[in-house]
Protein backbone atom coordinates (compact mmCIF):
# COMPACT_ATOMS: atom_id res chain seq x y z
CA UNK A 1 0.00 0.00 0.00
CA UNK A 2 1.24 3.45 -0.81
CA UNK A 3 2.46 5.30 1.63
CA UNK A 4 0.64 9.17 2.11
CA UNK A 5 3.84 11.86 2.58
CA UNK A 6 2.92 15.24 3.61
CA UNK A 7 6.41 17.70 2.99
CA UNK A 8 6.73 20.42 5.16
CA UNK A 9 8.59 22.93 3.90
CA UNK A 10 9.93 25.92 5.58
CA UNK A 11 10.69 28.63 3.17
CA UNK A 12 12.99 31.67 4.03
CA UNK A 13 11.67 35.28 2.37
CA UNK A 14 14.19 37.71 1.24
CA UNK A 15 14.64 41.08 2.64
CA UNK A 16 12.74 43.86 1.64
CA UNK A 17 15.10 45.88 -1.07
CA UNK A 18 13.04 46.33 -4.38
CA UNK A 19 15.88 44.28 -6.49
CA UNK A 20 15.41 40.70 -3.64
CA UNK A 21 14.63 37.38 -5.12
CA UNK A 22 11.18 36.21 -3.83
CA UNK A 23 11.00 32.11 -3.18
CA UNK A 24 8.86 29.50 -4.60
CA UNK A 25 7.87 26.05 -3.34
CA UNK A 26 6.20 23.57 -5.35
CA UNK A 27 5.44 19.93 -4.66
CA UNK A 28 3.59 16.84 -5.51
CA UNK A 29 3.44 14.76 -2.92
CA UNK A 30 3.04 11.11 -2.56
CA UNK A 31 -0.66 10.69 -2.53
CA UNK A 32 -1.37 12.10 -6.08
CA UNK A 33 1.41 10.72 -8.39
CA UNK A 34 2.49 11.79 -11.52
CA UNK A 35 2.55 8.60 -14.21
CA UNK A 36 2.61 7.84 -17.92
CA UNK A 37 -0.17 4.96 -16.96
CA UNK A 38 -2.25 5.11 -13.46
CA UNK A 39 -3.48 1.65 -13.87
CA UNK A 40 0.13 0.63 -12.18
CA UNK A 41 2.31 2.15 -9.84
CA UNK A 42 5.13 1.10 -11.89
CA UNK A 43 4.52 3.66 -14.42
CA UNK A 44 5.35 6.45 -12.01
CA UNK A 45 7.92 8.82 -12.56
CA UNK A 46 11.25 8.10 -11.49
CA UNK A 47 14.84 10.51 -11.69
CA UNK A 48 14.73 9.89 -15.33
CA UNK A 49 12.46 12.54 -15.68
CA UNK A 50 12.71 16.42 -14.56
CA UNK A 51 10.09 18.99 -13.17
CA UNK A 52 10.91 22.44 -13.94
CA UNK A 53 9.52 26.00 -12.42
CA UNK A 54 8.84 28.56 -15.09
CA UNK A 55 6.81 30.45 -17.30
CA UNK A 56 5.41 29.48 -20.54
CA UNK A 57 3.65 32.21 -23.44
CA UNK A 58 0.65 30.21 -23.73
CA UNK A 59 1.91 29.05 -27.05
CA UNK A 60 -0.44 26.06 -27.94
CA UNK A 61 0.30 22.53 -27.60
CA UNK A 62 -0.73 19.22 -28.95
CA UNK A 63 -0.70 15.52 -28.43
CA UNK A 64 2.50 15.68 -30.88
CA UNK A 65 4.56 18.61 -29.04
CA UNK A 66 8.01 17.26 -27.83
CA UNK A 67 10.49 19.00 -25.72
CA UNK A 68 11.90 21.33 -28.34
CA UNK A 69 8.10 22.91 -28.82
CA UNK A 70 8.07 23.84 -24.84
CA UNK A 71 11.45 24.79 -24.03
CA UNK A 72 11.54 27.57 -26.69
CA UNK A 73 8.91 29.12 -25.03
CA UNK A 74 9.76 28.55 -21.78
CA UNK A 75 11.26 30.47 -18.87
CA UNK A 76 12.72 28.57 -16.18
CA UNK A 77 13.29 29.19 -12.35
CA UNK A 78 14.45 26.37 -11.01
CA UNK A 79 14.13 22.41 -11.16
CA UNK A 80 14.85 19.28 -9.73
CA UNK A 81 14.54 15.34 -10.62
CA UNK A 82 11.97 13.18 -9.46
CA UNK A 83 12.18 10.84 -6.15
CA UNK A 84 15.20 12.49 -4.39
CA UNK A 85 16.26 13.85 -1.70
CA UNK A 86 14.49 13.63 1.82
CA UNK A 87 13.90 10.78 4.09
CA UNK A 88 11.90 8.52 1.59
CA UNK A 89 14.56 8.66 -1.65
CA UNK A 90 13.92 6.39 -4.36
CA UNK A 91 10.05 6.66 -4.29
CA UNK A 92 8.99 7.42 -7.62
CA UNK A 93 6.13 9.37 -8.99
CA UNK A 94 7.19 12.71 -6.69
CA UNK A 95 9.00 15.67 -6.79
CA UNK A 96 9.19 18.59 -4.14
CA UNK A 97 11.18 21.91 -5.25
CA UNK A 98 11.44 24.09 -2.35
CA UNK A 99 13.05 27.37 -1.78
CA UNK A 100 13.64 27.91 -5.52
CA UNK A 101 14.47 31.68 -5.52
CA UNK A 102 13.71 34.27 -8.41
CA UNK A 103 14.66 38.10 -9.06
CA UNK A 104 11.44 39.45 -10.83
CA UNK A 105 13.49 42.28 -12.61
CA UNK A 106 15.83 39.79 -14.49
CA UNK A 107 13.38 37.48 -15.27
CA UNK A 108 10.42 39.48 -15.70
CA UNK A 109 8.07 37.41 -14.44
CA UNK A 110 6.52 39.20 -11.52
CA UNK A 111 3.04 39.06 -11.45
CA UNK A 112 2.83 36.49 -13.72
CA UNK A 113 1.15 32.57 -13.20
CA UNK A 114 3.90 29.56 -12.23
CA UNK A 115 3.93 27.12 -14.37
CA UNK A 116 5.09 23.84 -14.10
CA UNK A 117 6.77 21.48 -16.99
CA UNK A 118 7.63 17.69 -15.85
CA UNK A 119 9.86 16.22 -19.31
CA UNK A 120 11.78 13.10 -19.52
CA UNK A 121 13.79 15.71 -21.97
CA UNK A 122 12.17 14.30 -25.83
CA UNK A 123 8.73 13.56 -26.51
CA UNK A 124 7.32 12.94 -22.70
CA UNK A 125 5.89 16.15 -21.32
CA UNK A 126 3.01 17.52 -18.54
CA UNK A 127 2.70 21.27 -18.77
CA UNK A 128 0.49 22.75 -16.05
CA UNK A 129 -0.68 26.62 -15.22
CA UNK A 130 -1.28 27.46 -11.26
CA UNK A 131 -4.90 29.77 -12.31
CA UNK A 132 -6.58 28.83 -8.60
CA UNK A 133 -6.23 30.37 -5.65
CA UNK A 134 -6.45 26.90 -3.88
CA UNK A 135 -3.11 26.14 -4.78
CA UNK A 136 -2.08 29.02 -2.13
CA UNK A 137 -0.51 32.51 -3.91
CA UNK A 138 0.43 31.10 -7.46
CA UNK A 139 1.94 34.43 -8.93
CA UNK A 140 5.10 35.16 -9.00
CA UNK A 141 5.04 38.80 -6.91
CA UNK A 142 6.33 42.07 -7.83
CA UNK A 143 9.01 44.18 -6.98
CA UNK A 144 6.62 45.54 -4.61
CA UNK A 145 5.39 42.60 -2.76
CA UNK A 146 8.70 41.42 -1.66
CA UNK A 147 9.36 39.67 0.42
CA UNK A 148 6.83 37.04 -0.41
CA UNK A 149 6.68 33.11 -0.59
CA UNK A 150 4.54 31.54 -2.99
CA UNK A 151 3.11 28.22 -2.03
CA UNK A 152 1.44 25.71 -5.05
CA UNK A 153 0.52 22.01 -4.14
CA UNK A 154 0.49 19.56 -7.22
CA UNK A 155 -2.27 16.88 -5.63
CA UNK A 156 -5.89 15.95 -6.20
CA UNK A 157 -7.39 18.61 -3.29
CA UNK A 158 -6.12 21.22 -5.72
CA UNK A 159 -6.65 19.65 -9.28
CA UNK A 160 -9.46 22.44 -10.27
CA UNK A 161 -6.59 25.02 -9.27
CA UNK A 162 -4.27 23.99 -12.26
CA UNK A 163 -4.96 24.50 -15.84
CA UNK A 164 -3.45 21.48 -18.01
CA UNK A 165 -2.19 22.64 -21.23
CA UNK A 166 -0.34 19.02 -21.90
CA UNK A 167 -1.16 15.80 -20.03
CA UNK A 168 -4.16 14.80 -18.36
CA UNK A 169 -5.47 14.13 -14.86
CA UNK A 170 -7.35 10.96 -13.35
CA UNK A 171 -9.01 10.48 -10.31
CA UNK A 172 -9.07 6.69 -10.94
CA UNK A 173 -6.52 4.10 -11.07
CA UNK A 174 -3.87 2.52 -8.95
CA UNK A 175 -3.60 5.54 -6.84
CA UNK A 176 -7.36 6.36 -6.66
CA UNK A 177 -7.62 5.80 -2.40
CA UNK A 178 -4.76 8.61 -2.20
CA UNK A 179 -6.17 11.07 -4.48
CA UNK A 180 -5.76 10.08 -8.38
CA UNK A 181 -2.39 11.23 -10.72
CA UNK A 182 -1.64 13.22 -12.97
CA UNK A 183 -0.64 11.63 -16.30
CA UNK A 184 2.54 13.03 -18.73
CA UNK A 185 1.07 13.03 -22.40
CA UNK A 186 3.73 10.96 -24.41
CA UNK A 187 3.92 11.68 -27.96
CA UNK A 188 4.50 9.52 -30.86
CA UNK A 189 7.80 8.98 -31.66
CA UNK A 190 8.21 7.98 -35.94
CA UNK A 191 9.32 4.16 -36.47
CA UNK A 192 12.95 4.32 -37.66
CA UNK A 193 11.33 2.74 -40.89
CA UNK A 194 9.34 5.41 -41.60
CA UNK A 195 11.97 8.02 -40.81
CA UNK A 196 14.08 6.25 -43.60
CA UNK A 197 11.36 6.16 -45.95
CA UNK A 198 10.43 9.90 -45.72
CA UNK A 199 14.34 10.22 -45.39
CA UNK A 200 14.62 8.79 -49.57
CA UNK A 201 11.63 10.81 -50.30
CA UNK A 202 13.47 13.95 -49.89
CA UNK A 203 16.56 12.53 -51.60
CA UNK A 204 14.39 11.82 -54.71
CA UNK A 205 12.69 15.14 -54.82
CA UNK A 206 16.69 16.58 -54.73
CA UNK A 207 17.50 14.26 -57.37
CA UNK A 208 14.92 15.58 -59.56
CA UNK A 209 15.34 18.40 -58.99
CA UNK A 210 18.92 18.47 -60.06
CA UNK A 211 17.84 16.76 -63.37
Amino acid sequence: MKLTLRIASIVLASSGLASAAASVTVACFTDTDVTTNPINYSYELNSTWTAKVGVFDGTALTANSVFSDINSHWTNVGSNTFATGGSIQGVNGWFSLSAISYDSVATGLGGKNVWVWITNGTNGNLVMEATGAAVGNYLYKNNTDIPATTVLAVKGTAVNAWTLSLGTYTNTGANAGLGGSYVVNMAAVPEPSAALLGAFGVLGLLRRRRA
